[in-house]
């Protein structure tokens, strides 16, 4: 069960980081450059957390956090990428 939800989380992680992405190009065709630049970044740090989740030693802890993440806002993203 634990691995199920590891893998739905990761994936969930991704298609969030590739939304972000594409709403990027739309802020950038709106010359919505600030918006563009955040979306790139959260998209980014979100991407960087799919990866550490594959790592053995960090991955109980990536996981938690992205099953914590799903009944929170996305800012909290950046907080814990800098705390690792």
């Amino acid at each position: 069960m634990q691995d199920w939800l590891n893998s739905v989380s990761s994936k969930q992680a991704s298609y969030h980081a590739l939304a972000q992405y594409y709403q990027s190009m739309v802020s950038k065709e709106s010359k919505e450059f600030g918006e563009e630049i955040a979306r790139l970044k959260v998209g980014h740090l979100l991407t960087l957390l799919v990866a550490l989740c594959f790592e053995e030693d960090k991955q109980d802890m990536c996981c938690q956090y992205l099953h914590f993440k799903t009944n929170k806002q996305h800012n909290n993203v950046s907080k814990f990428v800098l705390l690792v």
